[in-house]
């Protein structure tokens, strides 16, 4: 839903806001992390060569937690460019779908975005695209080698005190520990691999380890990151290992699609074609050079018993590959209504038939297989999640290895045996030198990429990149340029322009804007909706104001405790949050005598209210509610 702007809001209303709300963002920016938008790896742009459509320039509300002073992105087409502090002082850039974008700041944070359309020519626009994904590709090396160090640096602490290398193994939990199919996988002795063919990877695989083992204890010969090579070795070592031992999936990783009855000979078809074609990925893979197959061939390996199971019962079964958040972290669904949920489950179930479509015509040449499984696979482990009201877990942070997506597969760990002369000694002159090295990368990226509040934040870099791109010739046979740069900071308080809200007015003063509009939140465009199909809009309002009789919103231990939606209406705001405060209070009391038992969580909800309540006591509202789970379904 997209609501149309007829006019420009109070700017000195909005200034007031972004003062106050800025400055509880340092507050929050300073101990929070990067809020959990899964990432699309970049690529390179075929935006490049046509001008993307629309354009626009998106301002976010402020709500707790990350963004607290609110949030700016560039949507170019469908994709969104934005900048986020990733919670160590550093700023990263980020390109996300715009589903993916929407299900996160409108759906979970619960966020309106205000719209600004520009009017940009194609040389701008592709001027643009080509300025971010230059800098996006740049900042995510140069952050992945950083994080690289931390990971290598965080691992070495781990293991001063023990006998043997433990690693972390992406893909390695989908099998069981020992159990051997051979003979069950292998009718008339023919498995998808000769054994014999393993012997020879298998021991350059050991080889390779025993160098990585080397290089992750020497603080002078090896002047690289050594944990990803150590990851990667011992991740083939382990697959070879699984394959020539016909490890078994574990039970709880192989799924069976829900359905009435069982599939036709012609669906029946095109999964023994599937079968032939993983056969002949796992030999393909098993002859690679690549160092880092050894998840491809975990995953194949995995999916091959599968459509085993596929062939053999006449039901689908598919690998649910993707690693869960720890249990004691994870939070169901009850915060959504009964309406929402049925939404999000139909919504499911069309995407997983439309993968099972894609899937069927998959032999015409219409996809790669890997991606058009992985995109069935996704969509029936959402839907699990779903039907159990359970949170899809996200449990990784983002770093060097994670940044390949291999870290979203279940991890076990793995026992390598030191070298014979390692000691304690060895490691902690590699420890030193590992620190030695984050710091001098760590000081050479804080130039460019550090977190200041007045001069460089979310904002302030996409005013950058818009400076960059219309500083260009928009005409190439005259040559003329668009002064945005000296337009902009003639307008009104651009001095103030990193603050969201000041920098949405400045850059619709800048330059030429097609349409303004406002895309509601996911709260605000239930209560419109609701309020359309009943003759009492105001009974939906007056319903909808509070967190006791409200449809639309549960409270739920992520968000600080409240009574009352102030943002709502700026007459009873201050009324509103002179009762969220003495609401929070109540909390934070009651919260002192269950810390023994809730390990204090009660208590920071209601010290997290009293803090969020204060500002609505002079009009300005910060909080709006989120959602663990965001209604809106990702893609």
């Amino acid at each position: 839903m997209r609501i149309p702007i007829r006019s420009d809001s109070k700017l000195v209303f909005k200034l007031f806001c972004g003062l106050i709300v800025s400055c509880i963002a340092q507050v929050s920016l300073a101990s929070g992390s990067a809020l959990s938008v899964e990432q699309d790896p970049p690529s390179p742009s075929a935006a490049a060569s046509t001008a993307p459509s629309p354009i626009e320039f998106w301002t976010l509300e402020p709500n707790e937690g990350q963004s607290a002073g609110g949030h700016s992105a560039l949507r170019l087409g469908e994709w969104i460019y934005h900048v986020e502090h990733r919670g160590d002082g550093l700023l990263q850039d980020r390109r996300d779908s715009r589903r993916r974008f929407e299900s996160a700041y409108r759906g979970r944070d619960n966020r309106s975005i205000d719209v600004l359309q520009l009017d940009l020519t194609p040389l701008e626009a592709r001027s643009l695209v080509r300025f971010l994904d230059a800098r996006l590709l740049d900042r995510r090396l140069r952050l992945d080698a950083l994080e690289e160090w931390n990971e290598d640096l965080r691992w070495l602490d781990l293991q001063y005190d023990a006998s043997a290398a433990s690693i972390r193994i992406p893909g390695l939990a989908l099998l069981e520990p020992s159990d051997s199919l051979c003979e069950t996988f292998a009718p008339h002795g023919v498995l998808p691999f000769a054994p014999d063919a393993i012997a020879a990877p298998l021991a350059e695989a050991r080889k390779e380890r025993a160098l990585a083992l080397k290089s992750a204890t020497r603080h002078g010969s090896e002047a690289r990151p050594s944990l990803r090579r150590l990851t990667e070795s011992t991740g083939l070592v382990r697959a070879l290992e699984a394959l020539k031992g016909c490890r078994a999936i574990q039970p709880s990783r192989l799924v069976r699609l829900e359905e009435s009855h069982a599939i036709d000979e012609a669906e029946l078809e095109t999964w023994r074609l599937i079968e032939k074609q993983l056969w002949s990925d796992i030999r393909r893979l098993i002859a690679s050079q690549r160092p880092d197959r050894g998840l491809a061939l975990i995953l194949s390996w995995a999916r091959w018993q599968a459509v085993q199971a596929t062939l053999r019962g006449r039901y689908v079964y598919v690998v649910d590959g993707f690693a869960e958040a720890n249990a004691s972290d994870q939070v169901t669904t009850d915060a959504l209504n009964e309406t929402w949920r049925a939404s999000r489950i139909a919504q499911l179930s069309k995407r997983m038939e439309r993968a099972r479509t894609s899937l069927r015509d998959w032999n015409q040449g219409r996809g790669p297989l890997e991606a058009e499984l992985d995109r069935l696979e996704r969509a029936a482990h959402d839907i699990t999640h779903e039907r159990t009201r359970s949170r899809h877990g996200r449990p990784h942070a983002t770093g060097a290895l994670s940044s390949t997506r291999a870290l979203e597969r279940p991890v076990a760990n793995a026992i390598a045996p030191w070298p014979k002369d390692v000691d304690f000694d060895l490691l902690q002159k590699r420890r030193a030198f590992v620190i030695r090295k984050r710091d001098e990368l760590r000081e050479s990226l804080s130039a460019d990429l550090n977190y200041a509040l007045l001069t460089r934040n979310c904002v302030t870099e996409l005013l950058v990149a818009l400076d960059q791109a219309l500083d260009q010739p928009s005409d190439p046979k005259t040559g003329n340029r668009r002064p945005f740069a000296s337009a902009r900071r003639r307008a009104p308080f651009s001095a103030l322009a990193f603050i969201p809200a000041v920098a949405h007015q400045t850059v619709a003063r800048a330059t030429t804007i097609r349409e303004q509009s406002r895309l509601p939140s996911i709260r605000e465009s239930a209560i419109l909706e609701a309020e359309q199909r009943t003759p009492f809009p105001l009974g939906i309002r007056l319903r909808e104001a509070n967190t006791l009789t409200s449809r639309f919103y549960r409270p739920h231990r992520e968000d600080s405790a409240f009574l009352f939606f102030a943002n709502d209406s700026v007459f009873f705001r201050p009324a509103a949050g002179l009762a969220n405060l003495t609401a929070a209070l109540g909390t934070g009391v009651v919260g002192i005598f269950t810390s023994p038992v809730d390990h204090g969580r009660l208590f920071q909800r209601g010290a997290k209210g009293v803090f969020m309540s204060l500002p609505e006591l002079f009009f300005v509202s910060i909080r709006r509610g989120s959602y663990p789970v965001s209604p809106l379904i990702e893609p």
